[in-house]
């Protein structure tokens, strides 16, 4: 089918088939099967399938899942974030006097140098005086730091420890 371009309202109980040009003005209710060129003023409500390229600007984007597939940046001198990666590691601390520390390295797939490392404790375990930290060693493994700071002795134990890597 060609295209229609309308001026003025329209109203149709039967839906369009083909492409429909020019402005609309007013609410659209029901589908959208196709591509939407141009911009859009208002709300919308649904789900969005495919792509979408441009600049959105106040209210709220929800999404259970956002690719973005070269870099995100937050502010307007914000550093590109080109991957995140997220995993879970096991380490095991020996027992550690005051303010002693131990390093454990851990594989973890594609960290890279100069990574950005966040650790968690997974379960809420990690004992009372208990640092830590982390970075990336080399290719494919990173460095937990614990230590204690406390006065006393810390027992040690094994845990699992969330990872987040923001790669730029």
């Amino acid at each position: 089918m060609g295209s229609t371009t309308f001026s003025g309202p329209v109203n149709s109980t039967a839906g369009f088939v083909g492409a429909v040009t020019g402005n609309i003005t007013g609410d659209i209710t029901g589908d959208v099967t196709g591509n939407v060129t141009g911009n859009v003023t208002g709300d919308v409500t649904g789900n969005v399938t495919g792509n979408v390229t441009g600049n959105q600007s106040g209210g709220t984007v929800a999404a259970t899942t956002a690719t973005v597939s070269t870099s995100l940046a937050v502010g307007a001198s914000g550093t590109a974030i080109t991957r995140i990666l997220k995993g879970t590691v096991s380490a095991t601390v020996s027992a550690l006097s005051a303010a002693a520390e131990e390093d454990v390295d851990v594989a973890f797939a594609n960290a890279a140098a100069g990574d950005s490392v966040t650790v968690t404790p997974l379960e809420a375990t990690a004992e009372a005086g208990l640092t830590w930290h982390a970075w990336v060693l080399s290719a494919g493994n990173i460095t937990l730091r614990f230590g204690n700071a406390s006065t006393g002795s810390l027992t040690g134990s094994t845990s699992n420890w969330t990872v987040l890597i923001h790669q730029s």
